[in-house]
């Protein structure tokens, strides 16, 4: 008698291992051992996240509204806290690492969560560019009021907690300085035109981020995944639901209001 099959997994949505790919990226990025870089780091990796969302769903955004899209306002004086004290005085070292710890996770959660909601408007096909300024204000109120805690210890947990992969992230992020350096073919002392000569690179050709990804990365990705979709008894499915109708309220509230008035 034959065996009977085994039911197989559901495949993992492109988009999700998209988004958290990007999310890792980010946390990984707060790890650039130069003080002022990975503000634009993140940045670059935020906007990308956004362009190959919209490629992947078909959707044509101009540059502005991919900056504007990937921008993020919730994380306050992270940037430039972590900017001053990023230097090498040993007296603060430790310290400047709990920090850049703890903006490590906040980065990635956030940017995972302004993923996942963008994924939603254009899946949907909500995206219009009429509607620009509505759809920009719905996606950073419902990532500033949703519940963010579960999801945030689950990317300690694999950031930061597991100490291989907190070693390979800044191992990445060490190696990406390198070679954004090395392309420069440019070499200065001083400490502020080293930063501009890297900002330019980033600028210049922001696929560099992405050509030397860790070959671990994927398989972090959808560990990650697997985690958001199991752990503790499905409550991460049932806050990323309750956030994602949270989402189709606000986009929808003036065709809401017409229709009741």
């Amino acid at each position: 008698m034959p065996d009977t099959p085994t039911p197989s997994k559901s495949p993992i949505p492109v988009s999700d291992i998209l988004i958290i790919t990007h999310a890792i990226l980010s946390g990984a990025a707060v790890l650039v051992p130069i003080a002022f870089v990975d503000d634009f780091l993140i940045s670059a990796i935020r906007q990308n996240q956004v362009k190959v969302l919209a490629k992947y769903h078909q959707v044509t955004l101009s540059a502005d509204e991919m900056r504007l899209l990937a921008s993020a306002d919730s994380e306050g004086c992270w940037q430039g806290l972590l900017g001053v004290l990023k230097y090498p005085f040993k007296i603060v070292r430790q310290f400047i690492k709990v920090l850049e710890v703890k903006k490590s996770v906040e980065t990635a959660t956030h940017t995972y969560y302004g993923g996942i909601l963008l994924n939603e408007v254009l899946r949907k096909g909500w995206y219009k560019r009429e509607n620009f300024n509505k759809i920009h204000q719905a996606i950073q109120d419902t990532t500033r009021d949703v519940n963010k805690d579960l999801v945030r210890e689950i990317f300690r947990s694999y950031l930061v907690i597991n100490k291989e992969n907190y070693a390979l992230l800044a191992a990445w992020g060490k190696q990406l300085l390198e070679y954004l350096f090395s392309t420069s073919r440019v070499h200065v002392r001083g400490w502020f035109q080293r930063i501009r000569l890297i900002r330019k690179a980033v600028q210049e050709n922001p696929e560099t981020l992405f050509e030397r990804q860790p070959p671990q990365l994927a398989e972090l990705a959808r560990q990650i995944y697997e985690n958001l979709n199991s752990n503790l008894l499905g409550i991460p499915q049932a806050q990323r639901q309750e956030m994602l109708e949270r989402l189709a309220v606000a986009v929808h509230a003036d065709d809401n209001q017409a229709f009741t008035e």
